[in-house]
């Protein structure tokens, strides 16, 4: 089997009590059958509180009881009870994995990390190049696998000229985002079966101001919020009016690349999943969608305190991951939203 990591992802280390957020609040905590074996075999003072915390959820998973908010083995200095007491393997596995991402092709399979952790968020969007990647083994057998090979090899290749268009240094990390949207319409409408489309290489032209990103914001606000942080960026960004001078100051900043760096995430994330649901388009629409809910809520903190750190906008991309990348039922009712072509983004980022 291919292996495919991105260069940073043996870097990643867990911060544990110096997160400035944790994986032990907000979700709910999915426990694997063999880990709830475990703990249904532990006689131990730990063992009991274990087991009387796991329950069933509306959807019949096996997951760990929140108090308050958080894990009920979360200690006061913020780590993990469980890993104190048992070791390093006791956790189940959705809290050893979390941050890393598997995402398996039969053919091949890539790992990366999610941005929904702030360690992981800080190695993803400050990459200052193109991702070089890591490659061990061999692909597999394409005849011994369920999806199919042709398309897999279509979108590798559309993938690679999307990830060569975020880093273009001829245009701005915003033109590259609208470029690769209107890039991916045209491969989504030949894959509908609409015939080879043409495939521009000018940026669409980009207003300084955004379209009203009010309604937008207003669904998100709607959505389910786990953390209170959240909930209150939204009420201020939605209490706030940006002006084109607040739009001026936010693109004069450097752009420090994270942009470029949000595309090539969702790329490597996202984009091989179109061999299943055939739909290419939907990758770049979350992708937009993310952007330009971010890009508002930069704009917004610049205007209220006059800078905007690079610690505050990791923290924002952060959020987002965690709050609406991360929630099935938040993400199902954006897809729901979206438009069916691109055009209407491009009017938002």
């Amino acid at each position: 089997m291919l292996h495919v990591y991105p260069e940073y992802y043996d870097r990643f280390q867990c911060l544990a009590s110096r997160c400035p957020d944790s994986c032990c609040t907000g979700w709910e905590v999915v426990v694997d059958d063999e880990t709830a074996a475990f703990y249904e075999s532990l006689s131990t003072p730990l063992g009991n509180a274990l087991q009387k915390a796991m329950t069933l959820d509306e959807d019949g998973d096996r997951i760990i009881r929140m108090e308050n908010g958080h894990c009920p083995f979360w200690t006061e200095n913020h780590l993990c009870g469980v890993e104190l007491e048992l070791g390093h393997e006791a956790p189940c596995a959705t809290c050893r994995k979390f941050p890393r991402l598997t995402q398996d092709y039969q053919v091949f399979t890539e790992y990366g990390l999610t941005l929904a952790c702030p360690e992981a968020a800080r190695l993803i969007l400050t990459q200052r190049a193109p991702w070089r990647l890591r490659r061990s083994g061999d692909p597999g057998d394409p005849a011994q696998a369920d999806f199919d090979w042709e398309t897999l090899l279509e979108l590798a290749s559309a993938r690679e000229r999307l990830l060569a268009t975020a880093w273009r240094r001829d245009i701005t990390s915003r033109q590259a985002l609208a470029l690769c949207l209107t890039l991916a319409q045209s491969f989504q409408r030949d894959m509908d079966g609409d015939g080879p489309q043409p495939m521009d290489i000018n940026p669409p032209r980009l207003e300084l101001c955004p379209g009203d990103l009010k309604p937008l914001l207003r669904f998100h606000r709607r959505l389910e919020i786990l953390t209170p942080q959240w909930k209150e960026l939204l009420d201020e960004a939605l209490a706030f009016s940006p002006t084109p001078a607040h739009w001026a100051a936010l693109e004069a900043l450097p752009e420090e690349d994270c942009l470029r760096n949000l595309i090539s995430y969702y790329l490597y994330r996202y984009w091989f999943q179109t061999v299943a649901d055939y739909d290419c388009l939907l990758k770049l629409q979350l992708l937009a969608v993310n952007w330009a809910v971010v890009r508002y809520l930069c704009c917004v903190h610049l205007a209220r305190f006059g800078t905007l750190p690079m610690e505050i906008r990791l923290r924002l991309f952060q959020l987002y991951a965690k709050e609406v990348e991360h929630d099935d039922i938040n993400r199902t009712a954006l897809e729901e939203l979206l438009p069916a072509t691109a055009e209407p983004l491009l009017s938002l980022i």
